[in-house]
């Protein structure tokens, strides 16, 4: 199971209440958003260097315009010739932290073990979580990679394409997060709604239909999705894009699901 080593000190950080006084939101979205740029750069870099990749990319992981610039103030980003990277990222992401944090863990389960092998054991069952457990399991759902914050900003940007009011409600959340948990991004789901929006909007049928069970159904976001990527080529979806690398075109905010809208490299459709 992949994982990341995080403080729990650390959305309490003075760096997170900076970047939520530049950026202008709450320190808990902040935290969010750093831990969905942490995530990239563990899945993506062997060592949190990043060749080839710009501000715009992590802005995009994000999710907010000008939160690479806002991580860079604090010192949680640098620049180098190369692109970018992570300071100290050994310390919390990569291999080595996770082998050093693997490895504290089975030094205390020993030490426990030991200190308690000549106590008896008790005969009823133990409660099923204890408050600090419950707590890190808390965490690592939220951590996941598809806490509800994602999904409710997806709802928001169907309203604001489509101008409906879709509220975040359990039954909505649910849809968008079973389709980002199959693999789906964000950017995915935006680019469906793009798609939908600029197909329905002005038909006076089908523009009912511009609402999330019927555009996150499990069959038909896949149809949908499917409809978008048309032109993929043998799964290379940016080569038909005109981009020789898949990270070529996500740091150009190419996705498998827009690439339809992307010629030689180049936007050739907006978004409606």
């Amino acid at each position: 199971m992949s994982w990341l080593k995080v403080e729990v000190e650390t959305p309490d950080k003075p760096e997170i209440w900076s970047m939520a006084d530049v950026l202008g939101i709450d320190a808990d979205t902040v935290f969010g958003k750093v831990f969905r740029v942490w995530r990239w750069f563990d899945q993506h870099t062997e060592d949190g260097n990043a060749t080839g990749v710009t501000f715009l990319l992590v802005d995009r992981v994000a999710g907010i315009t000008g939160f690479a610039a806002a991580m860079e103030k604090v010192g949680w980003l640098g620049k180098t010739d190369q692109g970018l990277s992570l300071p100290n990222f050994n310390r919390h992401n990569g291999q080595t932290a996770k082998n050093r944090a693997n490895t504290a863990v089975r030094v205390a389960k020993h030490k426990a073990v030991k200190a308690t092998g000549n106590d008896k054991v008790t005969p009823q069952p133990l409660p099923t979580a204890l408050p600090r457990e419950r707590e890190e399991k808390e965490v690592k759902e939220d951590m996941s990679g598809k806490p509800d914050i994602v999904a409710s900003e997806v709802i928001e940007y169907l309203n604001a394409k489509a101008g409906t009011k879709f509220q975040p409600v359990k039954a909505n959340l649910q849809l968008v997060k079973a389709r980002l948990s199959e693999g789906a991004s964000p950017e995915d789901c935006r680019a469906v709604i793009d798609a939908k929006v600029a197909a329905w909007r002005d038909d006076a049928k089908m523009a009912q239909y511009l609402r999330p069970d019927t555009l996150f159904n499990a069959t038909k976001f896949a149809q949908y999705a499917g409809q978008i990527c048309r032109d993929d080529a043998g799964g290379e979806w940016w080569k038909s894009a005109g981009f020789d690398r898949d990270w070529q075109a996500t740091n150009a905010g190419c996705t498998a699901v827009t690439a339809y809208l992307w010629r030689d490299g180049k936007l050739i459709k907006e978004p409606v």
